[in-house]
């Protein structure tokens, strides 16, 4: 395991035109928990599981995964179609089985998509893009350490 001291990712999003900015993990530590659906699907799970695991591995932090209970909260990443009113309004009709989203409001990560495998490319795309992660083989990836990780959009 990867020991990294005073780690800091900072992930930037635009909502709204106004550029929004979250903290994910600071010094191997987060206040984040992922947040699946009541009932999720088998890509929702798969989709919170990878997530997690790649955040373990480039910090060192082990975030919660739990499932809707209905109740918003900061500090939230919001993986596929949970009961939430940032979720709602979201064109998910337009997404077709694989489309994905990946925004938030200044409180919550939103990494959602199609009925299909959007959440999946949701959180793959995340960690590909956003994090500089990449699996070339199923025996080799690239995992980097980051002091600080931006993201715009």
């Amino acid at each position: 395991m990867k020991t990294i001291i005073g780690l800091l990712l900072t992930f930037s999003f635009f909502a709204s035109s106004i550029a929004q900015e979250l903290t994910l993990v600071k010094n191997r530590k987060s206040n984040f928990t992922i947040i699946i659906p009541e009932q999720p699907t088998v890509e929702e799970i798969q989709g919170a599981k990878v997530l997690q695991h790649y955040l373990y591995k480039i910090s060192g932090a082990k975030l919660p995964v739990k499932q809707d209970r209905g109740l918003p909260g900061n500090n939230e990443i919001l993986v596929g179609k949970v009961s939430r009113p940032e979720t709602a309004k979201l064109p998910y009709d337009q997404m077709g089985k694989d489309g994905l989203y990946i925004g938030n409001n200044g409180k919550q990560l939103i990494l959602t998509g199609g009925p299909k495998k959007g959440v999946e490319y949701a959180v793959y795309t995340f960690l590909e893009q956003y994090l500089g992660c990449k699996k070339y083989t199923s025996t080799f990836e690239v995992i980097p350490e980051k002091k600080q990780s931006k993201y715009r959009q």
